[in-house]
């Protein structure tokens, strides 16, 4: 069975969004924090938060609302 152009459509949508979701929480991860009560500047590491968003996110994917 041959794709339609709409499958094709959002198989290339998926590839995109699932790319930018990717580099963008890579790019979250380079940036440097201060820490708390003054403490030195140390490089942040992947928040809890990021990840429960992502993982909601690629939830939707499979379970749509």
């Amino acid at each position: 069975m041959a794709w339609t152009k709409y499958q094709l459509f959002l198989a290339g949508l998926m590839l995109v969004t699932g790319s930018i979701n990717t580099l963008s929480a890579k790019w979250a991860d380079n940036f440097m924090a201060e820490g708390c009560g003054g403490s030195k500047e140390h490089s942040f590491q992947h928040p809890f938060l990021q990840s429960r968003i992502q993982g909601l996110e690629e939830g939707k994917e499979h379970h749509p609302l």
